[in-house]
């Protein structure tokens, strides 16, 4: 057929993935909080293809629509706002697409639904940059067979795109977007279609049927503009190759020659079920209902949706920041969303994947190699400064202390002090630092005064990893200069009221609405400094208690998430932190929940979860190590992976788990008794077992 360019401004088994634990629920977190997609992907995958039931939803998916309007072909898991999408694929008889769907079926790596109107079966398995539909027909059907391409259908609207069709079997093009809330991100998605049969003919229209006419080439903007595939007779079905790339339609292609073998189904998708088998496998847990054993899976599985890969197979990735194209010998990752992921999310990836937490960290500087800062909330190349305080900081130094240092250790300690000190030109990082560092503290600003307190909380905090660092790499100065700037909240500290207040460049204290108490326990790097100016723990303790109580505190915000583990300071109130997070868990996720609490970008609520099951919680900033908490389960085994392999495996058990044995009474490891909630990273990772004995509720109380 003639080569027409458009520029726009089953026959296989359906199986689970045999894991120890459960298999995880996809469908959970796609009812409207969690925004996650049930299609085929793998972990940290680029491509991912799943269905389409409102483009205007962030992932494309909702599991209460009904009608599926197409398959789209990148996803980002967790998304506040529609992006991505990529170009749509949708099956259909004689002129009609959209259909309800039933009888959906998904595993790991792995997605299969049944179009109601049209009696398709659609399934759809994936590798890391490149995917396999089958669509398969009934016999009365095969004569009319159609496929309908969304060339320029992302989620959130379309922007532009280019398509070319460069023979009956393929069709290639890209598409480009500007989304993502508020930052409008701008992105190229390009791709590569292959069908395992040649179209008997090929329409181009737009959505309202307006046929175009026939040219060499076509500019549009802003139009919905599909491309109608029609098949002959010969079979029941036609299986359908793509390969994505963020660079380029050459490297689209080249992804898709170098991960697909022809048109294999149960090749790719037993691939994809090996791939998530080895990653979900990491963890495995016995005993607890088997509801919480699902959850457990499905919030790992979720967990390892992000970072994405942004890199294509010869390495190449587009140049943050501006144009142009960079290339890594390793694979660049995207979507690191560090400010929210800092706290749980790459802490579990540094505790049960480090060999992908060295990916994060040599993305993170590949980053400011290129664009001259250190990342916050990064997304396909593109920095979208929707985040507070220096969170690249807090990831490559918590992972740092976890065992994985960087391959140039000064170079990256250079970048992070460049966040922390530069002050001669507009520091993207950390506004207002050069106030910051003038006053000690940042000054409130009339319309944000809680700012003053939140963002002076968050520099210290940097500030406190940076001196810590210091000390492994003998940098004198650095240390004292951040030892002393960890301490600068207390610049705000009100010695009448106990708290930190916002104060203005005058120093006088700025009137708020905001409860104050909130603030205290954001300062949590230095808990002996904060209750010694309380005058004891007890007090700060009460002010905790209290909040509880009144239900003042939401364990699904992440930040609040960890202040019971104040509690943890105190051996007779730790009974309140097991409680407390006991509770969340019985409460919040009970048999029947099928969304998460809070919403999960950047993997923030699915790994806290993780967390919370497993009977650990990280501390990244005075001590490198995890609090004690009551498992969910009786067993949880843990084998880490990549260059640790080797490693004993870590097993925690729990005697006498059950829910109303909430509290960990005694603690043994590797044989001995610990007198301590806490144990450090670099013991736990030694192997061995980890014994907790579990107990109702104590009877000694302080503050009953």
């Amino acid at each position: 057929m003639n080569r027409l360019v458009l520029l726009l401004t089953g026959a296989f088994l359906f199986s689970d993935v045999i894991l120890v634990t459960a298999q995880p629920d996809l469908f959970f977190g796609t009812r409207g909080t969690g925004n996650q997609f049930p299609g085929a992907t793998v972990p940290h995958g680029m491509i991912s293809l799943s269905p389409h039931t409102n483009s205007s939803h962030p992932v494309g998916y909702l599991a209460g629509d009904s009608v599926i309007h197409g398959f789209g072909t990148v996803h980002l898991s967790g998304a506040s706002w529609p992006v991505f999408g990529g170009v749509t694929v949708m099956p259909g008889v004689d002129g009609r697409f959209s259909a309800v769907k039933k009888n959906e079926r998904a595993v790991p790596g792995f997605y299969q639904v049944e179009l109601q109107e049209t009696g398709i079966t659609a399934s759809m398995a994936a590798s890391v940059r490149s995917g396999l539909f089958h669509f398969r027909w009934n016999q009365s059907q095969a004569g009319k067979r159609q496929i309908r391409i969304g060339l320029n259908d992302q989620l959130g609207g379309p922007q532009s795109g280019f398509t070319e069709i460069i023979n009956s079997s393929e069709m290639v093009g890209y598409q480009a977007g500007r989304s993502y809330g508020p930052s409008a991100v701008p992105y190229t998605i390009y791709y590569v279609l292959r069908f395992s049969e040649p179209a008997a003919s090929i329409e181009i229209k737009t959505r309202y049927n307006s046929q175009f006419p026939v040219s060499p080439t076509l500019f549009l903007k802003d139009s919905l503009t599909v491309a109608d595939l029609s098949f002959g007779n010969q079979a029941d079905s036609v299986l359908v190759q793509v390969g994505v790339s963020f660079v380029s339609i050459a490297n689209a292609r080249l992804n898709l020659e170098s991960e697909l073998r022809g048109f294999d189904f149960g090749s790719i998708q037993r691939v994809a079920a090996s791939l998530w088998q080895e990653a979900l496998g990491r963890v495995s847990v016995a005993g607890g209902s088997d509801h919480f054993r699902t959850l457990f899976s499905t919030a790992l599985y979720h967990s390892l949706l992000l970072p994405m890969t942004f890199s294509d197979v010869n390495g190449e990735y587009p140049r943050p920041g501006g144009a142009g194209v960079n290339q890594t010998t390793g694979t660049q990752l995207t979507a690191l969303f560090l400010d929210y992921g800092w706290r749980t999310h790459y802490p579990l990836l540094s505790f049960l994947y480090p060999e992908t937490m060295l990916q994060v960290q040599s993305s993170i500087l590949n980053i400011a190699e290129s664009q001259a800062w250190l990342p916050m909330t990064e997304l396909a190349g593109r920095e979208t400064f929707q985040a507070e305080g220096d969170p690249a900081t807090m990831v490559l130094a918590d992972s740092w202390f976890r065992g994985m240092v960087p391959a140039n250790p000064v170079r990256a300690m250079s970048w992070m002090v460049k966040s922390a000190s530069d002050t001669l030109r507009r520091n993207p990082i950390r506004p207002g630092l050069e106030d910051y560092i003038r006053l000690g503290y940042m000054p409130a600003d009339a319309d944000q005064p809680d700012a003053s307190v939140i963002q002076t909380l968050d520099y210290a905090r940097s500030d406190f990893m940076l001196a810590r660092l210091a000390d492994t790499l003998d940098m004198p100065n650095v240390r004292k200069d951040m030892r002393r700037r960890a301490a600068l909240p207390f610049s705000l500290w009100d010695p009448v009221q106990n708290r930190f207040l916002p104060r203005n460049d005058q120093r006088g204290v700025v009137q708020t609405t905001a409860d104050p108490r909130f603030w205290l326990f954001r300062y949590d790097w230095s808990r002996q400094t904060l209750t010694d100016s309380l005058g004891g723990m007890k007090d700060l303790l009460k002010v905790l208690v209290s909040m509880i109580r009144k239900n003042q505190i939401s364990l699904s915000d992440p930040v609040q998430a960890e202040w019971p583990l104040f509690f943890m300071q105190e051996k007779a109130e730790v009974w309140r932190a097991h409680q407390v997070y006991r509770d969340y868990l019985l409460k919040t996720y009970s048999a029947g929940v099928n969304d998460y609490a809070a919403s999960n970008e950047g993997a923030a609520e699915s790994s806290r979860l993780v967390w919370l099951m497993m009977g650990l919680y990280p501390e990244q900033t005075g001590r490198t190590g995890y609090f004690l908490i009551p498992p969910a389960f009786e067993t949880v085994t843990v084998q880490r992976g990549g260059r640790l392999k080797d490693q004993r495996s870590i097993i925690i058990v729990a005697e006498k788990q059950r829910p109303a044995n909430y509290f960990i009474k005694e603690v043994s490891w590797r044989g001995k008794p610990e007198e301590d909630y806490f144990i450090p990273h670099h013991s736990l990772i030694r192997g061995g077992e980890l014994k907790l004995e579990m107990n109702p509720r104590i009877v000694q109380v302080l503050m009953d």
